[in-house]
């Protein structure tokens, strides 16, 4: 769908990269960008920030910034103690459920240092999981809650038949 619809190249990530955590994720994608040769990445965000310079940061600080997170206390989760390295290192503040913003960050972590130059885009229309149908560009989470309103589908995906097909496991 992606090749039919404008892509030049479609890279798979590895199962066990891409069913991680966003900074497995995002370190395991970059590191194949990487090795592709790519010097820009582009991602979706909530929150368009200066992601260069927090990875200018990660690049700069990162030993530091990760022994901070291992001093934190163990009751908190893995994602409450980056948040707050991010708070004290790169002044970044959490405003809410933002999961593209936490994977641009992950972004940030990963390509610091390796000159890759990072352009966020602002994300447009319903948020990441909202369920609205009446949006001008609808989640992925709205489409998967309503892929049986065929009309709702067709407005959204280029080939809503493929992505019916695939919703109900009938790919032939």
């Amino acid at each position: 769908m992606a090749l039919e619809n404008g892509a030049d190249l479609v890279v798979e990530l590895p199962f066990l990269t891409s069913v991680q955590s966003a900074d497995y994720f995002a370190a395991g994608a970059v590191d194949i960008l990487s090795r592709l040769g790519i010097d820009s990445l582009t991602f979706g965000t909530e929150e368009v920030l200066d992601y260069q310079a927090i990875a200018d940061v990660y690049a700069e600080k990162s030993e530091e910034m990760e022994a901070y997170v291992e001093s934190l206390p163990s009751d908190l989760s893995y994602p409450q103690k980056t948040q707050k390295m991010w708070e004290k290192f790169a002044g970044v503040d959490f405003t809410g459920n933002t999961p593209n913003h936490i994977l641009g960050l992950a972004y940030a972590k990963a390509c610091a240092g390796r000159g890759i130059k990072l352009n966020p885009i602002q994300r447009q229309g319903a948020g990441y999981h909202s369920s609205d149908k009446e949006v001008s560009f609808a989640s992925a989470t709205s489409l998967r809650l309503h892929k049986q309103d065929s009309d709702f589908v067709d407005k959204f995906m280029p080939n809503s038949k493929l992505f019916s097909n695939f919703s109900t496991g009938h790919l032939g």
